[in-house]
């Protein structure tokens, strides 16, 4: 049941322009403001394409890139730091602030400093896995990808140049457990089962990898486990000593596995 990858499942995923509405909600008047008011650079700017992090993340090749416009959660420090993107939590991107304009940097900062994240819609320059030093090998090279970042441990890399729209982050905490099967002892992983939870007569479902392990992000909630199914809709036996409830706070980890029987 003990897994060191566990599937990301943050909720809910939000596309770019529901990112764009939620912090900055004038945004065509923000254009209109850059093209006219305090913002000469704009004129000199190559027109930088809107894409989800995603997107990028799957089509920019090694050592290409791009003018662009992209939308999501920002961590960390003010000057860099990592973003991502809801539909894809595994596939951060580097962050590192080269502005030609201080707009929005202070709200930024405020933000950062209240809460350690917040949405943002960034333009930049987005950088695909760097070209490794042209003196190595040509077998290393073929499979060597430098990365960005903390130790290279980022594939894709954000310059940015105007911090676009800034908004708070909502409350969020995460759940992490596992679920197996289980009758004197372990007998195996519950593997692709969906977890039935129920918060305040709302439903949220959450799936086990294939190891049956778990990982989603929530609002903050007491959460009460109301049935486990399998793929094909089976429903499964739920421990009798098993306790049902539990509770996700804001930027906390809540630990809650489930045993099952067959």
């Amino acid at each position: 049941m003990k897994s060191t990858n566990p599937v990301f499942q943050p909720q809910p995923a939000l596309k770019y322009d529901e990112i764009v509405a939620k912090v900055f909600p004038f945004y065509s008047l923000a254009a209109m403001a850059c093209l006219f008011w305090a913002q000469p650079t704009c004129f000199a700017q190559s027109k930088p394409s809107r894409a989800s992090l995603c997107d990028l993340q799957e089509k920019i090749k090694q050592g290409e890139h791009v003018a662009a416009e992209v939308a999501g959660m920002y961590y960390s420090g003010l000057d860099m730091g990592p973003l991502d993107d809801a539909a894809c939590p595994t596939q951060a991107t580097w962050v590192e602030l080269g502005l030609s304009s201080n707009v929005n940097k202070e709200k930024l900062r405020k933000l950062l400093d209240r809460a350690g994240r917040a949405y943002v819609v960034l333009q930049g320059e987005f950088y695909g896995p760097g070209m490794p030093d042209v003196r190595l090998p040509e077998n290393i090279k073929r499979n060597y990808h430098p990365g960005w970042g903390h130790n290279g441990a980022f594939r894709t890399k954000l310059v940015v140049h105007y911090i676009v729209g800034v908004g708070p982050a909502p409350a969020r905490g995460w759940l992490v457990g596992s679920a197996g099967f289980f009758g004197h002892e372990f007998l195996d992983n519950a593997v692709k089962v969906t977890l039935v939870l129920v918060c305040s007569e709302k439903t949220t479902d959450v799936q086990s990898d294939e190891r049956g392990d778990y990982a989603i992000e929530l609002a903050p909630c007491k959460y009460r486990l109301v049935n486990v199914v399998t793929a094909d809709g089976k429903e499964l036996t739920i421990g009798p000593q098993k306790v049902r409830a539990f509770v996700v706070r804001d930027r906390g980890t809540t630990r809650f596995d489930v045993m099952l029987s067959r």
